[in-house]
């Protein structure tokens, strides 16, 4: 077995995410029947760092934990765990599909945007992952992140006790600008104040 294929080995690659993903493991794993995550911008580079989806590497080390690498890292805590991605980005949906086949593992790939799936989607979920999207020189992806949040909470698509992670929110313009004050709002906990992602569990 690879040693990555280990949680605290994991920790340590995700860097900056561990304290949140390490959360999440610890709520998560409480559960006692199956555990269903939604996430929101799978996979998108084999390589950290670099915007790469031709060359992959079957060692785990080299995978783009800069980036989080959510589609893995959920699957490696939770090998059993209903997993959706969701991506409009064909090439983000094939990196996605052959990180997971290195680990012997699956999840259900839907390629198209994320409010469309959201409206669309009557499924409830344990946790729901938001990292779709690029945060750049205006705040568009903020409120798109904003408008899909609402979503999420109109139509319950969170279980009691469910949890919203949402990635990137160290940056300019970044991917909670919005949503977190709008999920602070309607009364969800924020269980992560200075941390690289935002994670909220609905109580």
């Amino acid at each position: 077995m690879n040693k990555v294929l280990n949680h605290e080995n994991l920790f340590r690659l995700l860097g900056k995410r561990t304290a949140t993903i390490k959360t999440c493991f610890q709520i998560l794993a409480s559960k006692e029947n199956e555990i269903s995550i939604l996430e929101i911008g799978a996979s998108r580079s084999f390589t950290s760092g670099t915007i790469n989806t031709q060359d992959f590497n079957a060692d785990p080390e080299a995978w783009d934990w800069g980036a989080g690498c959510f589609t893995a890292a959920i699957k490696i805590l939770f090998p059993d765990c209903k997993l959706t991605s969701v991506d409009p980005n064909p090439e983000a949906i094939k990196v996605s599909k052959i990180i997971l086949r290195s680990l012997g593992a699956e999840a259900s790939f839907k390629q198209t945007n994320s409010t469309d799936f959201l409206n669309k989607t009557t499924d409830k979920y344990d946790l729901i992952y938001m990292d779709h999207a690029e945060s750049g020189g205006n705040d568009s992806c903020a409120v798109l992140h904003r408008n899909d949040a609402a979503l999420i909470l109109n139509k319950n698509l969170v279980k009691p006790d469910g949890l919203i992670l949402i990635d990137d929110i160290q940056t300019a313009f970044n991917k909670g600008m919005y949503s977190i004050p709008f999920l602070e709002e309607q009364g969800l906990t924020h269980l992560s104040k200075n941390s690289y992602q935002a994670l909220f569990r609905k109580d």
